[in-house]
């Protein structure tokens, strides 16, 4: 019994000359591989150990085979996370109670947040796809380094030329969007001093939960259209537009 609590991955088999059920029962209890009585021949020795050997082989693949299986589950984290917020701010998917085990299961908490949908200046389809998956990772490093210390941030590339980001408070911290944009400015140098390429920016209002994330996207979809007006290398909020109705 206290080999057990040391050795718990272990198979014991217990050879006694005691035949009383209790015995029995209380081996059992304790989690005993087998109970052989005296007198045992050899042969049916080697074949209980046999059976206890084999029996150990095959949990230990097992173990090793969900701890692999735990290993690729947890590196796949980012992109499963990534395809449940997309379908989610295109209304891919509506069930809540999948939402919800999603978010708890992919630990995203969503509360107050604004996104903000940063969008590659020029024709993207002209560059080749090494070339626009290095600009959509220097962008997506960029914004994390430059809020991740003070905010929740969770990506969502929607597709070679927008990535959308749900910046989110932590309990103790309020979200400003004057502290928003100085850090959107501050991303928009950064890419076009250090990338060599220019972008232009849109930043929603304030949302509250998760059932307000399709209407920000859409806020900052129809704040990038009005880059027509304004111009390349723009940040636009999405507040500002009431000017130009």
């Amino acid at each position: 019994k206290s080999a057990k609590q040391i050795v718990p991955h272990s198979k014991f088999i217990i050879l006694s000359g005691y035949r009383e059920f209790s015995y029995m029962q209380e081996a059992i209890k304790i989690g005993a591989f087998d109970y052989i009585l005296k007198p045992s021949s050899i042969e049916d020795i080697c074949e209980v150990v046999k059976r206890a050997v084999i029996e150990l082989k095959y949990q230990r693949d097992d173990q090793l085979e969900a701890k692999k299986l735990r290993k690729c589950f947890e590196e796949s984290i980012p992109i499963l996370k990534e395809k449940l917020l997309y379908d989610i701010i295109f209304q891919i998917n509506i069930n809540e109670e999948e939402i919800k085990e999603g978010f708890e299961l992919y630990g995203i908490e969503i509360n107050e947040f604004v996104m903000i949908m940063i969008e590659i200046d020029g024709d993207s389809k002209k560059k080749e796809p090494y070339q626009r998956q290095l600009y959509q990772f220097g962008i997506v490093n960029t914004v994390e380094e430059m809020f991740a210390e003070e905010f929740k941030v969770e990506k969502i590339v929607l597709n070679n030329k927008q990535i959308a980001f749900i910046i989110g408070t932590h309990e103790t911290v309020e979200l400003l969007e004057e502290d928003v944009y100085k850090k959107v400015h501050s991303i928009q140098q950064l890419v076009e001093s250090c990338l060599d390429f220019t972008v232009s920016i849109a930043i929603s209002t304030k949302g509250k939960d998760v059932d307000e994330l399709h209407d920000k996207m859409m806020e900052c979809k129809n704040a990038l259209a009005y880059r027509f007006y304004m111009g390349n290398s723009s940040i636009i909020l999405y507040r500002d537009l009431s000017g130009f109705y």
